[in-house]
């Protein structure tokens, strides 16, 4: 019979592994199996000062860039809903053969005398030809379009323009509408667009400053 130890991959002292012990103890014998404890540890108080003094650093850069970002983008998004609603105004007109209207507007029914672009607008079809926002019985001006105040911190200035734009059938501004411009200003950005409105009833818009 052949000796127990001259059999391949077998020891008397520790079966099936070697007549010598390991180096280190296996993983599952360790107090935290499965984690090697020199990776364990975690950050120490001055590494996690550090991470925030940093953190710090990089949002004071990138507040100011976002800020300008919303700002530019909020003067852009004005200036393409009014130059918009111009060019929706005098589409209708053309496509109507009728007049239509677009005018300051702070409660979004009828048109407003005083106050700013920058409170609001209405663009409607002028059925009655009566020039301004009325319900008369038969004649019903139609709107078209609603556009509620601008946001917070934005302006217009419409000394070059009018508070009621009227589009004849051929697209053109009516003979009470004279060309003019309507500057759109963010004061906290120091930017502006300003809308330029001509005579055929084309806009054009240029960029500068407040």
């Amino acid at each position: 019979m052949t000796p127990v130890s001259q059999i391949p991959f077998f020891c008397k002292k520790i079966p099936f592994v070697g007549s010598d012990r390991p180096n280190g103890k296996p993983f599952v014998c360790h107090s935290k199996p499965f984690v090697d404890s020199r990776l364990s540890r975690g950050f120490t108080l001055t590494e996690l000062m550090i991470t925030l003094a940093v953190a710090g650093i990089l949002l004071t850069i990138a507040a100011p860039s976002f800020r300008g970002f919303l700002l530019a983008n909020r003067l852009t998004t004005a200036t393409n809903d009014l130059v918009a609603d111009f060019q929706v105004a005098r589409s209708e007109a053309i496509k109507r053969a009728s007049s239509t209207i677009i005018c300051k507007s702070t409660d979004g029914t009828s048109c407003t005398a005083g106050g700013s672009w920058s409170d609001g607008w209405i663009v409607f079809v002028d059925t009655d030809g009566s020039g301004t926002w009325s319900q008369t019985s038969g004649m019903e001006d139609i709107r078209v379009r609603t556009h509620g105040a601008l946001s917070s911190g934005l302006s217009v200035d419409d000394s070059g323009g009018s508070g009621i734009v009227v589009f004849t059938r051929q697209g053109a501004l009516g003979p009470a509408t004279s060309p003019g411009s309507y500057v759109i200003c963010s004061a906290a950005l120091g930017k502006a667009r300003t809308i330029e409105v001509s005579a055929t009833g084309r806009t054009r818009v240029v960029e500068g400053s407040c």
